[in-house]
């Protein structure tokens, strides 16, 4: 991660790394599940060890809620190994590509081009991660845990979806 030109990554640039390193790996289609977390686990180990972040299930429990912004990737089906290989709020839980997509940048103008912007979230995140109950843990060391427990608080907005393309999506008024 450094030659000898270059300085030691600060940790909030090698965290910054950690999306796009997700984004690909999870596209090289590994083909046991099992293996995902252990491929990424020195990578894991490296920012965890520079930047002193508890790192759980392919995630960091520092700015964790930036990183529950993931979905499958719409060329993919999601699918989930038999055995569960992580908690099923983790990119790890299934075997199919993820896009981990970029803080501040999930909200798009609609087709008039008026609506709000990224920026106008204030950068504000809309659920607070209460905490995490660790589950059953098969090597402690990788990073690797098939089950545990993520609590947090948001407030609950109706709102209905309707399959179009592209998806819409439209809030109830309460």
């Amino acid at each position: 991660m450094r030659n000898a030109q270059q300085e030691e990554i600060p940790g909030q640039a090698l965290a910054q790394i950690w999306r796009p390193v997700v984004n690909a790996f999870t596209a090289t289609g590994i083909t046991k599940p099992t293996d995902r977390l252990i491929a990424l686990y020195g990578v894991g180990s490296r920012i965890k060890r520079v930047c002193g972040w508890p790192y759980v299930a392919g995630m960091f429990l520092k700015n964790l809620q930036s990183q529950l912004c993931w979905k499958v990737t719409e060329e993919s089906k999601s699918t989930r190994p038999e055995t569960p290989i992580a908690p099923t709020w983790s990119w790890a839980s299934i075997s199919s590509p993820v896009n981990m997509m970029p803080q501040w940048e999930l909200i798009e103008r609609d087709e008039t081009g008026e609506g709000p912007q990224a920026g106008d979230l204030n950068k504000q995140y809309l659920c607070d991660v209460l905490s995490i109950e660790p589950g059953t843990s098969a090597a402690e060391n990788s990073g690797h845990t098939s089950s545990a427990t993520l609590h947090v608080s948001c407030h609950l907005v109706p709102a209905t979806i309707f399959e179009s393309q592209p998806l819409s999506l439209r809030f109830n008024p309460v």
